[in-house]
Formats: C-alpha cells, sequence, structure tokens
C-alpha cells in the first residue's frame, strides 16, 4: 500500500508506473487535478482519491485495471464520469459523492459485480436505465440530487438491494416494482414531491427503516401492518390526516 493522503500534492511522480505490485493507493486530500495513467499498475486493488481537485478521469488507463475493487473520488470537481471505470469488471465499491456530475454515462451495467454505489451530492436529472441490471448491488445512494423519476424495472433488477437512499430529490413517484426489492431493509425518501406510495410497499417484510418525511403525502397504505419488520416510521411534514395503525414491531415514530 502507498499512502500519500493529506498532503500537498499537486502531481503523481512518474515513478509511480514501477509499482506494478501495489494493491492500494490512497491519494486524497490533496491538490491534485488529475490522476496519470494507472495502467501499469495493474495489481491495483484499491484507489483512494477523494478531496483534491480532479476535473476528470479520463487517460488514467482504467481499462488495464482488472482487479479494482474499490474506487473513491468523492468530493472533487468530477462534472462526468469517464466511461472507461465500466471496463473494471471486479470493481464492488464506486464512490462518487460531492462532484458536479448532471449525468452518468451508459454502460454501467458492465459492472456486474457493484455492490456499493454512492452518487450523492451532485446535479443528476436521472439514473441510468443500466443501473436496473446492478444485480450485485446492496447499498445504493443517489441523494441530494435532482432526479425526479426512477428507471422502469429498478425493482426487479435490485433484488438483493438492503439500503436505498433517495432523500432531497425531485422525485414524484417510488418503483410500482419496490415489492420485488426482497431484500430491502432501509428506504430514505424524505424531502421529495411523493404523493403517494406504492401499495406493494407494504410486502417488503424485512424493512425495519421508511422515511417519507417532507413529502406530500395524504395518506399511507392501508395494509402497512403486514409490515412486520418496520421498527421506524417517519412520515413527518406531509399531508397526513389520518395514520394506519397495528404496526405490530413499531419502535420509532414521527409523525408530526
Amino acid at each position: 500500500m502507498l499512502d500519500v493522503s493529506s498532503n500537498q500534492l499537486t502531481r503523481l511522480p512518474t515513478e509511480l508506473e514501477c509499482l506494478s505490485n501495489l494493491t492500494a493507493l490512497d491519494v486524497s486530500s490533496n491538490a491534485l487535478t488529475k490522476l496519470p495513467n494507472l495502467a501499469p499498475l495493474y495489481s491495483l486493488r484499491v484507489l483512494k482519491a477523494s478531496n483534491n481537485h480532479l476535473a476528470t478521469l479520463s487517460q488514467c488507463g482504467f481499462g488495464a485495471l482488472g482487479q479494482l475493487e474499490s474506487i473513491s473520488v468523492a468530493c472533487n470537481q468530477l462534472t462526468t464520469l469517464s466511461s472507461a471505470v465500466y471496463a473494471c469488471s471486479s470493481l464492488q465499491s464506486l464512490d462518487l459523492r460531492m462532484n458536479k456530475m448532471d449525468t452518468l454515462p451508459e454502460g454501467i451495467e458492465g459492472l456486474s459485480n457493484l455492490q456499493h454505489l454512492q452518487i450523492s451530492r451532485n446535479q443528476l436529472t436521472l439514473l441510468p436505465e443500466g443501473a436496473t441490471y446492478l444485480q450485485q448491488l446492496t447499498f445504493l445512494d443517489f441523494s441530494s440530487n435532482k432526479i425526479e423519476h426512477l428507471p422502469g424495472g429498478l425493482g426487479r433488477g435490485l433484488k438483493n438491494l438492503e439500503v436505498m437512499i433517495a432523500s432531497s430529490n425531485f422525485l414524484q413517484d417510488l418503483p410500482s416494482d419496490i415489492h420485488s426489492m426482497t431484500a430491502l431493509a432501509i428506504l430514505r425518501a424524505g424531502t421529495n414531491r411523493l404523493t403517494e406510495l406504492p401499495p406493494t410497499l407494504t410486502a417488503l417484510h424485512k424493512l425495519h427503516s421508511l422515511d417519507v418525511a417532507g413529502n406530500r403525502l395524504q395518506e399511507l397504505p392501508r395494509n402497512m401492518g403486514a409490515m412486520v419488520g418496520l421498527r421506524s416510521l417517519d412520515c413527518s411534514s406531509n399531508q397526513c390526516e389520518s395514520l394506519p395503525l397495528g404496526i405490530p414491531g413499531l419502535t420509532s415514530h414521527h409523525a408530526a
């Protein structure tokens, strides 16, 4: 592992390409405006480059990094993601938080082993259709963007998803097939524009935390008593005139 984080580096030395056996590189919290060609580092598994001034990830040689499992480039100046990242077929974690991206390139379905995707605090207006094919995904955070609608089939595609954080967007609805997300345990969809929740939401028996605060809901699904795993419900700051009763496991309930 090579850790040069929290310095004042503006570039990385060319000698870096000699470290072909390097498995982890941490260059986070520096002043880098670009990354060098990383192709010679074909053993690399972990790349941390958050908190820099990166504006692009092009010409970084990601296509040669077949063993790369984790990329963190949060808190940079990225306006788009290089599609070359999608060639990293072993990638399990991708952290793109707090950049300036308004779109993701097509082809994200190529990350067939991706489990953890963080794209919050960008300027995204949609999720790419390919996101519905990320069948290994367990954690998805796209909060604090400008997304109004989610791709069709998202529920059927993300059957292994355990955590979905969709708060602070412009969402008008949740997936009608959300019941297919049978592993979902945490759903945060507060501060959106939801006027109703899909009735099939109540089929999510593993869901234990539901946050839909700060929307435009007038009612909640009537059969929420079927949600035997639900422990925490926040439906505050909506327009509900009545609430369903009989949720057996509820220990925390915010409805003010």
